[in-house]
C-alpha cells in the first residue's frame, strides 16, 4: 500500500549519509543523522528524552551535510518523537520554508529516489 504523503519521502538509512546542524534553546545540535527526509520534513535520530526535546519544539538554523544541500537553512517544529528501539528520534516539519527551497528539496528526493531504484 502507498502512503498518502503530500511530498515523497526518502530514506537515507542504508542509501546515503545525512545529517544535520540546528539550534534548540541556545544549545547547537551537530551531526544528527536523518534517517528520511522529504521537502516537508525529515525525521532524525536522536535520543529525545535526553535532550529533554519535546512535541512543539522550534529547531532553528536547520542546515544540511549534503553539500547540495548544505546552502538551505531552515527552521523545522517537532510534530512526534519516538524513544523505544534502536531508531529513536523525532519527526520535524519544516516551517516558513520559501517556495524554491522546497522545491528544490523535492526536486532532490525524486533525483535520489530515483538513484537508489525506489521511485
Amino acid at each position: 500500500m502507498r502512503e498518502k504523503r503530500r511530498y515523497q519521502r526518502l530514506p537515507t538509512r542504508g542509501f546515503m549519509d545525512c545529517a544535520v546542524d540546528f539550534s534548540l534553546n541556545d544549545r547547537r545540535y551537530t551531526n544528527i543523522p536523518v534517517l528520511s527526509l522529504s521537502a516537508g520534513g525529515a525525521y532524525i535520530a536522536i535520543e529525545t528524552d535526553r535532550d529533554n526535546l519535546t512535541k512543539g519544539d522550534r529547531l532553528c538554523g536547520i542546515r544540511f551535510s549534503i553539500e547540495i544541500l548544505n546552502g538551505m537553512l531552515m527552521d523545522g517544529i517537532i510534530v512526534h518523537k519516538m524513544s523505544l528501539g534502536e531508531v529513536g528520534g523525532c519527526g520535524i516539519e519544516f516551517c516558513d520554508v520559501p517556495t524554491l527551497t522546497r522545491e528544490s528539496l523535492d526536486t532532490f528526493v525524486h533525483h535520489k529516489l530515483k538513484e537508489f531504484g525506489l521511485d
